[in-house]
């Protein structure tokens, strides 16, 4: 009997290689990858801002209806309490200041409320805007226009619910910016579509930055995180600032994935 294992031939030659694709036909290829690469990116982008948003509206009602109530509930609670005082003790001034606090923190809450999801901000961009400068006005000197000439010509869609809220969010807090450091009494809002892109303009008539990079400056005031949202679009924040010639911050947010350049895929 042989018992020699059996060990298979070798084949007589290799198996052939798999051709590679080259020229115009490889190129397409990488090109649609890339291209679908981009459309998954902008649809993970805009799910996780539409995430966001909804949690951000529901710590907003939390805040209305829960911490909101227990405020009007307790200012009631006191001024009966108060009410039902001898008049000399019901004029102490320490009554009085408690009385101011709580309408403080109940308009703290207002405000937070309205920030973390402003009504106002569901219509078109145009309105979004308008309200934004509305509440800016509140809140200070700093006088704030938008030029939405440019938004009211024939053909301009309307910008999607995530692009638009995005937008607000970083101009607010680029408005919340010229208010705590430019020193500026007037800033204008100029939002423009155009090749696919939607920007936003943002300029103050602000001490501007110091001589230095404007990375470091922008960093310097906060405006990591603007930068973040709208890089998640696809976006992007661009700065612009002389020493007291004011500063021009401009936002562009990719409303077509076909608009954003292959390089920031």
């Amino acid at each position: 009997m042989n018992l020699t294992p059996h060990r298979p031939s070798s084949p007589s030659s290799p198996p052939a290689a798999r051709p590679r694709v080259s020229g115009p036909t490889s190129r397409l290829t990488r090109e649609h990858r890339i291209e679908r690469l981009t459309r998954l990116q902008m649809t993970l982008a805009e799910a996780h801002a539409d995430a966001e948003q909804r949690e951000r509206e529901r710590v907003a009602q939390l805040l209305h209806d829960q911490v909101g109530g227990l405020i009007v509930r307790l200012r009631l609670a006191f001024g009966e309490w108060r009410h039902g005082l001898p008049e000399p003790v019901a004029a102490d001034p320490g009554l009085a200041q408690v009385t101011a606090l709580l309408g403080e923190l109940s308009r703290s809450v207002r405000t937070l409320t309205f920030a973390l999801a402003p009504p106002d901000w569901h219509g078109d961009l145009q309105a979004a805007l308008e309200a934004l400068a509305a509440e800016l006005a509140l809140t200070g000197p700093l006088a704030v226009e938008v030029d939405g000439s440019a938004m009211a010509q024939p053909g301009i869609a309307e910008i999607p619910a995530v692009q638009r809220t995005v937008a607000c969010r970083v101009v607010r807090e680029l408005c919340l910016n010229v208010q705590k450091h430019a020193c500026a009494t007037r800033v204008e809002i100029v939002p423009k579509v155009e090749a696919g892109w939607l920007s936003v303009r943002v300029r103050d008539d602000g001490r501007g930055f110091p001589a230095g990079p404007l990375e470091v400056d922008a960093r310097g005031l906060g405006l990591g995180g603007a930068r973040a949202q709208l890089q998640a679009l696809g976006g992007a924040l661009v700065l612009r600032s002389e020493p007291g010639r004011g500063t021009c911050a401009t936002l562009l947010i990719p409303l077509d994935p076909d608009a954003i350049p292959r390089e920031c895929a």
